[in-house]
C-alpha cells in the first residue's frame, strides 16, 4: 500500500513537469523500448540465423558497446554545437538506419555497419537527452517545483521501464523472423521522431550552442569535474559486471543460462519500485554521505559471491540466493547514486556545455568497461572449478566501487551540503 501510495505520488510529480519535460522523460522510455527489443536477441540471430562463429559475435557486440560508449563525448559536444533537438532527431535517423542493417544484413560487413551506426545513435541520444533533462529540470527547481535530483529519479524510472517491456516485447516475439522484429523498432523509433519534430522547443532556454573548442577547453580547465568523471567511471564498470558475474555463478549454480533473464527480471522490478524513495534518501544526505555509501553497498554486492564460490553447486533453488543478493545490492547503489551523479554533472559543469560534460561522464565509463572486462573475463576462470582461488574474481569485482568509495571521501563536493 505504501509503495502504491508513493508511486502515485511520483505519477502527480511527474505529471506536474513542463509538457517539453516530460516528452523528453518518456523518449528515454521509448529509446531503452525499442532498443532492448532487439540487442538482448541480437547474438542469437547471428549465431542461429547467420551461422557467425563466436568470435565475429563477440567482434559485432563489442564494436556496438564502444561506437555507444566512446563517442559519447563527441556526442555531447554536437549536443552542444547544434542543439538538443537536431542531436535528437539525426540519432533517431542513425538507429533506424542500424537496425535496418542488423535486420537485413547477411554478411559480417553489413552486421558492423548496424552496429557503429546502432551505437552512434546512442552516443548522440543519451548526453543530447541528460543535458535537456538537467536544464529543464534545474527550472522546474527553482521555480519552486521538485528537485532536479527527483527528476532524474522519474527518469530513471522511465528508462527503466524500457528496459523492461523492451525484453518482454522480445520474448513474445521471439518466434517472428528477426528482420521484422527489427522494423517494429525501426517504427517506435520513427514515432518519436514525429513527436520530438512536432513537440520538442527548437532553442531551450537556459543553453547557449557553444564551438566544439570552446566545450573542450571547459573541460580540461575543470580538473575537479575531471576527477569526478574518472571516480564516477567505477558506476558503469561495476554495473557492466552483471553480465560477467551472473553467467559464471549460474555455471556454478548449475543451472541453465536461461535463468539469467529472471535475474534481470527481479532487476528491474526493484528498480522500479526503488528508485524514487532511494532517491529521496539520497537528497536528504547529500553528495559525500551517498555516494561513499553507494559504491561501498555495490562493493558488498559481490561478498555472497565470495563467499559461496569455492564451493560447488547442485542445482538446489537456495544456490541462487548469493546471486539474487549481488543483483540487490548492486542495484540499491546504482539507485542511491544515479540521480545524484547526474544532478553533480551538471552542478560542476556549472551548467555549461552540459551536453559535453555528460558525454565525458559516459565516455569515461566506457572506456573503463573496456578494460576491466578484459581483466574480469580472464580472472573468471577462476570460478570453472570451486577452490580458494575462485575468490579472485569477486575481489577483482570489488576493487574498483572500493577505490570510488575512498576517493569520493575525500572529492571537494559543493558546500551547503546536508552534514548527516
Amino acid at each position: 500500500m505504501v509503495l502504491l501510495r508513493s508511486a502515485l505520488n511520483d505519477y502527480r510529480a511527474f505529471r506536474a513537469l513542463p509538457p517539453h519535460l516530460q516528452l523528453t522523460i518518456i523518449t528515454s522510455f521509448v529509446f531503452n523500448c525499442g532498443f532492448f527489443l532487439v540487442i538482448p536477441f541480437l547474438a542469437s540471430h547471428m549465431k542461429d540465423d547467420l551461422a557467425f562463429a563466436g568470435a565475429l559475435v563477440g567482434v559485432v557486440l563489442g564494436v556496438r558497446t564502444f561506437a555507444q560508449q566512446g563517442m559519447f563525448f563527441f556526442g555531447g559536444m554536437l549536443a552542444d554545437r547544434f542543439g538538443i533537438k537536431p542531436s535528437l532527431l539525426m540519432g533517431c535517423v542513425i538507429r533506424i538506419l542500424g537496425f535496418l542493417f542488423l535486420g537485413f544484413a547477411v554478411e559480417p560487413v553489413g552486421m558492423i555497419t548496424g552496429a557503429v551506426l546502432t551505437g552512434l545513435a546512442g552516443a548522440l541520444f543519451t548526453p543530447a537527452i541528460e543535458s535537456a533533462v538537467s536544464t529543464w529540470a534545474h527550472e522546474v527547481e527553482t521555480s519552486g517545483g521538485i528537485t532536479r535530483k527527483e527528476t532524474w529519479g522519474i527518469y530513471a524510472v522511465f528508462s527503466q521501464m524500457g528496459s523492461v517491456v523492451g525484453p518482454g516485447l522480445g520474448a513474445i516475439l521471439f518466434g517472428v523472423p528477426f528482420p521484422l522484429v527489427c522494423t517494429i523498432a525501426c517504427g517506435a523509433f520513427f514515432v518519436m521522431f514525429v513527436l520530438l519534430a512536432l513537440k520538442l522547443p527548437r532553442h531551450i532556454e537556459g543553453l547557449e550552442y557553444s564551438n566544439p573548442l570552446d566545450s573542450i577547453r571547459a573541460i580540461t580547465a575543470n580538473r575537479v569535474f575531471i576527477i569526478f568523471a574518472i571516480i564516477n567511471a567505477s558506476f558503469l564498470i561495476t554495473y557492466n559486471q552483471l553480465y560477467l558475474a551472473l553467467p559464471a555463478d549460474i555455471s556454478r549454480q548449475g543451472m541453465p543460462g536461461g535463468l539469467i533473464a529472471w535475474y534481470f527480471g527481479l532487476a528491474s522490478v526493484i528498480s522500479i519500485l526503488g528508485q524514487m524513495p532511494l532517491a529521496r534518501l539520497a537528497i536528504a544526505k547529500g553528495f559525500r554521505t551517498t555516494l561513499v555509501r553507494a559504491y561501498v553497498i555495490m562493493a558488498a554486492a559481490f561478498l555472497p559471491l565470495l563467499a559461496v564460490s569455492p564451493f560447488a553447486g547442485h542445482g538446489e533453488w537456495f544456490q541462487a540466493l548469493p546471486a539474487i543478493a549481488m543483483v540487490i545490492l548492486l542495484h540499491i547503489g546504482f539507485m542511491l547514486s544515479a540521480p545524484m551523479t547526474r544532478d553533480l554533472t551538471a552542478v560542476l559543469a556549472r551548467e555549461r556545455h552540459v551536453a559535453t560534460h555528460m558525454g565525458v561522464v559516459g565516455t569515461m565509463g566506457g572506456i573503463g568497461v573496456l578494460v576491466s572486462s578484459t581483466i574480469t573475463g580472464s580472472l573468471l576462470e577462476y570460478t570453472t572449478e570451486p577452490s580458494l582461488l575462485s575468490v579472485i574474481p569477486w575481489i577483482g569485482c570489488m576493487v574498483f566501487p572500493i577505490c570510488s568509495a575512498i576517493a569520493f571521501s575525500f572529492f571537494p563536493f559543493p558546500e551547503s551540503e546536508p552534514t548527516n
